[in-house]
């Protein structure tokens, strides 16, 4: 993960409305069936809390940077993780080269919640 120390005080601010938010979905989510997601949880805001609390130390101690509040904080961009291609782009990219356009595909299995589904990916 890249770092940004000119952004330590903005991070510390975000992991505190993090852990705020999972505290309080945790004491909403009280009821009995929410069992799995209570475990899904708790363990999220063990991984908040195992960075919040040295992030904090170190910025008291070392930074010194300000900690901003949340509403001030710009929202996070979102990125694209893949850039979509149009079927017709595929197949003229086929034509163009003569070779046969189910030749790039590639079948992934994957186990989704105890359902065999396939995932095709095109070179």
């Amino acid at each position: 993960m890249k770092f940004n120390l000119a952004k330590y005080g903005e991070e510390i601010s975000r992991l505190q409305i993090s852990s705020d938010f999972i505290q309080k979905a945790i004491a909403l989510s009280k009821n009995p069936n929410c069992g799995e997601n209570m475990g899904q949880l708790s363990e999220f805001l063990t991984k908040i809390l195992s960075r919040l609390r040295p992030a904090s130390k170190d910025n008291d101690t070392i930074y010194l940077e300000p900690i901003p509040p949340y509403r001030s904080l710009t929202p996070i961009q979102r990125l694209m993780m893949a850039s979509p291609a149009s079927i017709q782009e595929q197949l003229s990219k086929h034509a163009s080269t003569g070779t046969p356009f189910f030749n790039t595909v590639k079948i992934i299995s994957l186990f989704n919640s105890g359902i065999l589904t396939y995932i095709i990916l095109i070179n």
